[in-house]
């Protein structure tokens, strides 16, 4: 239980009502029902996992924080959000949408990879990728569904804001030096 959660109980018990809670709490009345009502919680995490479990709200939640400029306070979302809203090195607070997340999930597949290194990625898994512009925005790349790249989070770490090019000579430049011999198929 929370300290916020706690506060409500206790107040309740002392015959507070929910707009006195309201007041003394400064918080919601659907917060202060889902500490007092009958299995709120439970409900609560019910309708979260039905909705939450499948990979294609994953992704719309990326997409639409990748499209949009409103903070909506989630880091989930926060991934998605710059990618249309880059441009060179400065951040604009809007721009035109030029795809659909039905676009992009068809863009990647029903066996989602990243895209610079074939790594399978599984949607649920958040935190494990990224949008990625593939030719990056400092560098002229565009907001478009030919640009945009899901990456694996590390990879995308690595790249930075280089080119596929510029990236791959840094591969090959970590290996050679790491005594590899690279070649190409």
């Amino acid at each position: 239980m929370t300290e916020l959660g706690n506060k409500i109980i206790e107040l309740k018990k002392e015959g507070y009502s929910y707009n006195k809670i309201i007041k003394e709490l400064n918080c919601s009345k659907s917060t202060i029902s889902y500490y007092l009502g009958d299995n709120q919680k439970e409900k609560a995490l019910k309708r979260n996992k039905k909705t939450s479990s499948k990979p294609e709200f994953v992704l719309q939640k990326k997409l639409y924080v990748f499209r949009y400029t409103d903070n909506l306070g989630k880091r989930v979302l926060s991934k998605v959000r710059d990618f249309q809203r880059r441009e060179g090195s400065k951040l604009f607070s809007t721009q035109e949408i030029n795809f659909s997340i039905d676009d992009f999930l068809f863009k990647i597949g029903n066996k989602p990879k990243c895209y610079l290194s074939g790594e399978l990625i599984n949607l649920f898994e958040t935190k494990s990728y990224s949008i990625d512009h593939i030719i990056p925005a400092s560098k002229g790349g565009k907001n478009t569904i030919e640009n945009a790249g899901l990456i694996s989070s590390s990879i995308n770490k690595m790249k930075s804001d280089i080119t596929v090019e510029e990236f791959l000579e840094k591969c090959i430049q970590v290996l050679e030096y790491n005594g590899y011999v690279v070649y190409k198929k």
